[in-house]
């Protein structure tokens, strides 16, 4: 097949890399691009879950509007309500009321502050 006609997976996943017959011994880690969340990016999303958690837990009450942890974090509104939605799925955080604007009122719980115990920070 003409490398114009390659699909991104034949281009540029482990089997493109390694050819047929090493991409049947690739290990579970290098799964073909796309397929899973690499490395590099599970460290990022850590890393601004625990950079939201950390003022959380500081607050009264460990609750804040989002708003409020736009300044202690660095991120916008919508940056801070995706890392919501992950905090949330992993049941770090709760909501205790939304925002039709996305200022919801977010509390720390404890699975969040043994996340930030297990960090060291």
């Amino acid at each position: 097949m003409p490398e114009s006609k390659k699909s991104i997976r034949e281009q540029f996943g482990i089997d493109f890399l390694l050819g047929q017959k090493e991409a049947a011994k690739a290990t579970p880690f290098s799964a073909p691009a796309g397929e899973s969340m690499g490395l590099v990016d599970k460290a990022k999303q850590v890393r601004l879950m625990a950079k939201v958690l950390k003022p959380l837990g500081a607050a009264p009450d460990a609750q804040c509007h989002l708003a409020d942890l736009m300044d202690p974090t660095g991120l916008d509104l919508p940056d801070l309500l995706k890392v919501e939605e992950t905090l949330e799925k992993n049941q770090l955080v709760t909501v205790v009321s939304r925002d039709r604007l996305g200022n919801h009122l977010i509390q720390i719980t404890p699975q969040g502050r043994e996340f930030l115990e297990d960090l060291n920070i």
